[in-house]
């Protein structure tokens, strides 16, 4: 796998939550029409949580994002809004150091860098 892709999921507001997922999509979208091989926990199970009951917690999908990025090449961190804050997104950008995974930051409008 070339990338996996790391962002913000869950937040009080579950439109939010929705429009996160979407961006997610966008994102892991452009990048497989460019011809790269990513993976993003999001855009795989956001459509899965209500259909098979599953919890959005960081601590219910911590060992699958694990395990899904150690064999990534390189982690994208899409910077959406509370991505600083996000539980999960700073937890997974700190396994990527623990991989020693080539991390970039990606801004909303696709530009590189926070």
């Amino acid at each position: 796998m070339d990338i996996f892709v790391i962002s913000p999921y869950t937040d009080d507001d579950f439109d939010v939550t929705n429009r996160r997922a979407l961006e997610a999509d966008i994102y892991v979208g452009e990048l497989t029409r460019q011809g790269k091989v990513c993976y993003s926990a999001i855009s795989a199970m956001h459509h899965l949580l209500s259909i098979c009951e599953l919890p959005g917690t960081w601590l219910y999908w911590r060992m699958h994002c694990e395990r899904m990025m150690e064999h990534a090449d390189e982690v994208h961190v899409l910077c959406l809004d509370g991505w600083e804050q996000s539980e999960g997104a700073q937890a997974e950008i700190e396994i990527a150091k623990k991989f020693n995974k080539k991390i970039s930051y990606v801004k909303k409008n696709r530009k590189p860098k926070c």
